[in-house]
């Protein structure tokens, strides 16, 4: 069987040296509104070959811009310049990269999970940058550490386990143990059991243990880790931001409860407006763009139509 391949980004993605870090951005130009900027925050322990798709359908709207963060998709991580991982420095980072590239020009701002914890703390720290922002869409977003939904045991692990490879000696040992170990067996166990990571399309199949295995290669697991803490500890909500929210939600079927998401999110911006995704399961990310495009409801993209006519 042939298999569905994301190496066609590879044209699009240039080098980013920022701060002293060495990473990569994907700058999408081919869209019949060049004029109009859009930048796409992606989300945790992923990469921007893996948001191609997503990538694509952004780009019908303008000109698509997706970074990499330190530490995730191979980009040097935040301690080689001796400062740690946190929402904050993550946050600047992001304002930095945003100022050195837009500079004074508006931007709609696509952010996906972790990804919006990052962009809504730079929107909060960052009112100027806020100013020039003419659309903020969530998809799959989260406020507040109240707002995941997982079983208490899993918790715990996660809470051990960012503890555990806080350093750079546990870290590379686990790095080792998980992708000699762990990992091919997870694999091996869901091909066996013929467990779908992704979507699948027509006649064409594609694996999920070659790009779960260089994920885990070129993401750093400290970063992973002291990432996972935020998650579980964040609270967002003690800054306004004067800007509506589009936010594509996915309901309950997420790590997320759907209630307290909303709850959390109309305490932090001006207006919310909530959007059901029309797929059943979390974003699919590494699926044809065929699927990934009705992941954006209608009305959305009604409003990307109208923004890009100003």
């Amino acid at each position: 069987m042939s298999k569905y391949r994301i190496e066609d980004s590879a044209e699009y993605i240039v080098p980013v040296n920022m701060n002293k870090l060495q990473g990569r951005m994907l700058r999408y130009t081919k869209s019949n509104q060049p004029n109009k900027e859009i930048l796409l925050v992606y989300g945790h322990h992923t990469s921007i070959e893996r948001y191609w798709e997503l990538t694509k359908v952004f780009g019908k709207y303008g000109a698509v811009t997706v970074p990499d963060f330190p530490g995730f998709g191979g980009m040097e991580n935040l301690n080689k310049i001796n400062e740690f991982p946190n929402i904050d420095n993550l946050a600047d980072y992001l304002a930095a990269f945003f100022k050195l590239l837009f500079k004074q020009r508006r931007v709609t701002i696509v952010a996906v999970g972790f990804g919006f914890l990052i962009t809504t703390r730079m929107l909060q720290k960052y009112p100027d940058i806020a100013k020039k922002i003419d659309l903020y869409i969530g998809i799959n977003a989260f406020s507040h550490k109240e707002d995941i939904d997982i079983k208490k045991g899993r918790l715990y692990w996660y809470r051990f386990s960012a503890h555990l490879l806080n350093t750079k000696l546990t870290s590379a040992l686990f790095r080792v143990f998980w992708l000699k170990v762990m990992l091919p067996r997870i694999n091996n166990d869901a091909i066996k059991n013929s467990i779908q990571h992704f979507d699948f399309r027509g006649d064409s199949f594609y694996e999920p243990s070659n790009v779960d295995y260089k994920l885990w290669s070129v993401n750093d697991m400290r970063t992973h880790a002291q990432t996972i803490k935020t998650m579980l500890t964040i609270d967002n909500c003690q800054n306004r931001i004067n800007l509506p929210l589009w936010h594509i939600s996915f309901g309950n079927r997420t790590f997320l409860n759907d209630n307290y998401v909303e709850q959390h999110l109309k305490v932090i911006f001006s207006e919310y407006h909530k959007l059901s995704s029309r797929f059943n399961l979390d974003l699919p990310l590494g699926s044809p763009y065929s699927k990934v495009r009705i992941i954006i409801p209608q009305k959305l993209r009604k409003k990307l139509s109208e923004l890009t006519k100003i």
